[in-house]
């Protein structure tokens, strides 16, 4: 009987650990999917757009963040294309982090847009960007997407 005792409390330990790793697991984010994004040459107005769409619960930094790392948009000069002037890039929405100070995230579906002269043939738009959540930042990443 004390042997079948111990291996009870033996299974019950042994699940009781696996439980607590599985629910630790589902806390964790795959910040790879956890955005899209898409660049788009509007020809007719000289625009790169460039479209992010953040999962809920996921934000990034607007330009006023001076605690993370904003999201910043830049035009590749291969083939000739050149930016003009300063992407147009969202205010986000201020966030109160106490003794902190204040921060100011991006969330959902927003656009960057910024003007250029055109290249010859396709051109890349380079989005950095930085993904987190309330409790869990995503490294900063670069991110190539070309047009045309």
């Amino acid at each position: 009987m004390r042997s079948l005792s111990s291996w009870l409390l033996l299974i019950m330990l042994a699940g009781g650990c696996s439980c607590q790793k599985r629910s630790l697991a589902k806390r964790e984010i795959n910040f790879d999917e956890s955005y899209n994004v898409s660049a788009h040459y509007e020809k007719h107005t000289s625009i790169v757009r460039v479209d992010v769409a953040l999962k809920d619960g996921v934000h990034a930094y607007a330009p006023k963040e001076t605690i993370g790392k904003p999201v910043r948009l830049s035009i590749a000069p291969d083939n000739g294309w050149k930016a003009v002037g300063e992407p147009s890039i969202p205010e986000g929405t201020k966030k109160s982090l106490g003794s902190l100070g204040d921060s100011y995230v991006l969330s959902g579906n927003f656009s960057i847009v910024q003007a250029v002269s055109p290249g010859s043939d396709g051109g890349k738009a380079i989005l950095h960007l930085q993904v987190c959540t309330d409790t869990q930042c995503d490294r900063p990443r670069t991110l190539e997407m070309p047009f045309r």
